[in-house]
């Protein structure tokens, strides 16, 4: 059996139609996580937690943009309160003109107009999105038409200056606020076409992971643990703030939806935000598995074969040192992964010598057991890289 989840979200769907995710994780299959490898691979001894042993949202294309979501949350909301801060002040101020011009039709009905016109704004401004269809171009870009889009709620701040125009100079102040609420529309339309674009930021790499067989060479060739596409993107994405940090390598041509100029750490390159160490590393594991991540050019600096890095990189942390260092019974499944990502960020001695201090000497042992003793970058790192793998409710 399985429960299935259906919801509507304007927001999150291409097509503003039903999309459907599995929640229950409860009847995922727990034993087809690799179970060839550990049969072939009897001197690692594996424990079996009883958390679900893959993480809910296992699509590429279900992985979600923390950034995206937290920009909704924010900005938007916030643009939208400013707005309607800017109604409740206009109408105050067309409040305070009641009695003027009351045998004048003309200023009257302008007033009367200016009073009601913003009530349900919102339905002007979002309601396009949900009937809107989006075309692609011929490489696959999104073409979005924002002119159309925004046609209804453009039409009010027309409307208004048309109202406006027909007050005397008496009412300065009440032009003053209208003006003032435009600018404060603006805003808000301006973060929604942002926001909107970023929901197809995020997806531009899906291709190279969804469909490349470099890529799913480099993870079927992982013993011990089986990591899916949706997990390294997960990654990559909490390396890069949901791949909207432009001044990574990979990312400088982003001219889209939500643009971070955020300073990072020069050391570190690309997607994966990987040193000289740990890419050299994951060149010479895959290249033990007989695939050949090419070292010149750098492949840090290509989207494509920095994602190739990533997964190259999770095989060397767990066959030459997650599986050969930690103390048996070793966690499998999620438990595992946690670890790796651990390593990933905190480096693979840390975790591995917070693990020893634990002293169980053959008892079970999961990141729960370290993650109080680790940084709170770390238990951050985890946390966020969990949330975009787990369906948001």
């Amino acid at each position: 059996m399985s429960i299935i989840k259906n919801f509507r979200n304007p927001w999150e769907d291409d097509n503003w139609v039903l999309q459907t995710d599995v929640l229950d994780t409860s009847v995922l299959d727990t034993d087809v996580l690799n179970t060839s490898v550990l049969s072939q691979n009897n001197d690692i001894q594996f424990l079996s937690p009883p958390s679900p042993r893959f993480f809910p949202l296992s699509r590429v294309e279900s992985v979600r943009s923390l950034t995206w979501e937290e920009y909704l949350t924010k900005t938007i909301k916030g643009n939208e309160k400013t707005l309607d801060d800017k109604i409740k002040l206009r109408n105050k101020r067309l409040a305070e003109t009641t009695d003027w011009d009351k045998n004048n039709l003309e200023i009257k009905t302008a007033k009367e107009n200016l009073a009601k016109r913003w009530e349900l704004y919102q339905i002007k401004l979002y309601g396009k999105l949900l009937d809107y269809r989006t075309i692609y171009d011929f490489t696959g870009e999104p073409v979005l038409d924002f002119d159309e889009i925004f046609k209804e709620s453009n039409d009010l701040v027309d409307k208004d200056l048309e109202d406006i125009a027909k007050l005397s100079s008496r009412y300065s102040s009440v032009k003053a606020e209208v003006l003032n609420s435009h600018k404060a529309y603006i805003s808000l339309r301006n973060s929604v076409k942002i926001h909107l674009e970023e929901k197809y930021q995020f997806k531009r790499f899906d291709d190279y992971y969804e469909n490349d067989e470099n890529l799913k060479s480099i993870l079927s060739a992982i013993k011990g643990v089986t990591f899916s596409p949706a997990e390294i993107k997960a990654v990559n994405a909490q390396e890069t703030g949901d791949f909207t940090i432009t001044t990574i390598d990979g990312l400088k041509n982003k001219t889209k939806g939500i643009i971070n100029n955020k300073t990072v750490n020069p050391t570190y390159k690309g997607l994966g935000q990987h040193g000289t160490g740990a890419r050299d590393e994951g060149i010479k594991w895959a290249k033990e598995k007989g695939i050949i991540i090419p070292s010149d050019p750098d492949p840090r600096f290509t989207p494509q074969t920095a994602i190739y890095l990533t997964a190259a990189y999770f095989g060397y942390l767990v066959e030459k040192q997650l599986l050969k260092r930690l103390p048996k019974p070793i966690p499998s499944g999620v438990e595992l992964k946690k670890l790796v990502f651990a390593s990933y960020n905190w480096t693979h001695n840390k975790v591995i010598l917070k693990v020893n201090d634990l002293g169980n000497k053959g008892k079970p042992y999961t990141w729960d057991d370290i993650k109080n003793v680790s940084p709170a970058e770390t238990r951050i790192y985890i946390e966020r890289i969990t949330l975009r793998l787990t369906l948001k409710g």
